[in-house]
């Protein structure tokens, strides 16, 4: 950390800088004051960062005299990395910081020939002074993870669990940056094995997370869960977290391995949901003649003609939507991009959707996302439309998703086109990958004509 940018605890008044610390909120009454502030008498950030050490301790040790053990609003880890900062410019030599910490010149009580210089002094001082910090935590206020968590961080033999989660997420993972819904899974899920970690009085250190302790949380998410998929979505999330870690900061740890929970069931090749089914007739027609907006009713109908995914329907582009053809570029596999045939009872709304519009503009414009998840929010939407049309369908009544969701559309276009064509053409139309070499190699398509024919063979219900 670089010490032109630490300005903890710090605040610059008419060139002057101060030190402060923020008193708890329900202290406040009795200290008799929101905050602590004190003038270092220094225009220099450098010896501002030094001097605000001794204020802090008078300070702390005023707040934890009113408290019970608690460290309300006292950050043990912004204390513990300010620390090593302090630590690592005094082994630099940085001069502000070395004469502040200097005590009187004097011998070394092993070696009384050789006198301590400026930068040894100041690192005794530094260090005598944490270690004071560190007594008052554990035997004056009983707060032993604080105190191990502050010796940890300040002395450099620990790694904040939470310091560096924004830093992994911007970069993304190997595969390119993360897409937004994942950044604030990902956040929350190591977040939570934070918040584990403080109720469990576990330092939230990254070295804290030994196997046995991965071990301890992964089986208290299996009985808090309710599907063992999200606990291993969990998993997956700090694992990740873990692996950029050891590239980006030598952190030689892997306690997530092998913690992942079996599944009773597996997924599909194409890597879709098959605990979903297709909609009934009536469960259709409820749908089609339900008081819908515009784009309820067109994204309805574009899905169940098209056999196109929720987020295929809301990627697509007006350069996309030509020559009666829509042009799915992206997936779940490398067999979805394909083209679909427009059918013929979507050409208005198709052309009334083109209408007006730059070619890179989204087909389906009422959601002002532009990433790959721009659907999610109208996804909420069609869920509260169903169910005020009492479609639904639970394996059991206390499960969390239904067997049918606008996935049901897909369910329903293929189980209706399979009537008409045979396997090979209708994989090919919904972008599912062929199940034989001689399809999925040698066969390079049925024609536009075949499939054209098996898209128009599918027709929606009527009253």
């Amino acid at each position: 950390m670089a010490s032109t940018t630490d300005q903890r605890w710090l605040l610059l008044r008419h060139r002057t800088w101060w030190a402060v610390l923020d008193v708890p909120r329900k202290l406040r009454k009795v200290i008799g004051k929101p905050r602590f502030a004190a003038s270092l008498k220094t225009h220099d950030l450098a010896t501002a960062q030094a001097r605000r050490w001794s204020y802090l301790a008078q300070w702390r040790a005023q707040i934890d005299a009113h408290t019970s053990g608690a460290a309300e609003a006292l950050n043990i880890t912004e204390e513990g990395l300010a620390w090593r900062d302090t630590l690592e410019r005094i082994d630099r030599g940085d001069p502000a910081t070395v004469n502040t910490f200097r005590s009187a010149s004097g011998p070394y009580p092993e070696d009384p020939d050789r006198p301590y210089t400026p930068q040894e002094d100041a690192r005794e001082v530094a260090r005598m002074t944490i270690q004071d910090r560190l007594e008052d935590l554990h035997h004056l206020h009983g707060r032993t993870t604080d105190a191990d968590t502050l010796a940890g961080l300040a002395f450099g033999t620990a790694t904040p669990l939470t310091t560096f989660v924004k830093e992994w997420l911007a970069e993304g993972g190997r595969r390119g940056p993360y897409p937004p819904r994942t950044i604030s899974m990902y956040r929350a899920d190591v977040q939570r094995l934070a918040d584990w970690l403080t109720a469990e009085g576990i330092p939230q250190l990254v070295e804290s997370v030994t196997r046995k302790v991965a071990g301890r949380w992964v089986l208290a998410l299996s009985k808090s869960d309710r599907e063992r998929e999200t606990t291993n979505r969990r998993i997956t999330a700090v694992s990740a977290y873990w692996d950029w870690l050891r590239r980006r900061h030598d952190i030689d740890l892997d306690p997530w391995s092998r913690q992942r929970l079996s599944l009773a069931r597996s997924s599909t090749d194409d890597g879709e949901d098959d605990n979903h089914r297709a909609y009934t007739d009536s469960e259709m027609l409820r749908l089609l003649l339900g008081p819908a907006n515009t784009e309820m009713h067109d994204a309805i109908r574009l899905a169940a003609l098209s056999g196109m995914r929720q987020g295929e329907l809301y990627r697509l582009r007006v350069s996309d939507c030509q020559g009666g053809r829509f042009l799915v570029r992206k997936g779940k596999s490398s067999a979805a991009r394909r083209f679909v045939p427009i059918h013929s009872n979507l050409e208005a709304i198709v052309s009334q959707r083109l209408a007006g519009k730059a070619t890179d503009a989204f087909l389906m414009h009422e959601e002002s996302r532009t990433d790959n998840n721009r659907a999610a929010p109208f996804s909420k939407r069609f869920r509260t439309y169903r169910l005020s049309l009492g479609v639904t369908d639970k394996a059991n009544e206390d499960d969390r998703q239904d067997r049918v969701n606008f996935h049901s559309f897909r369910h329903w276009f293929v189980t209706q086109a399979r009537r008409h064509a045979d396997q090979a053409v209708v994989a090919r139309i919904v972008g599912h990958a062929q199940q034989t070499i001689t399809d999925g190699r040698y066969n390079h398509g049925p024609g536009i004509d075949t499939e054209r024919a098996c898209v128009e063979a599918v027709k929606l219900p009527t009253p």
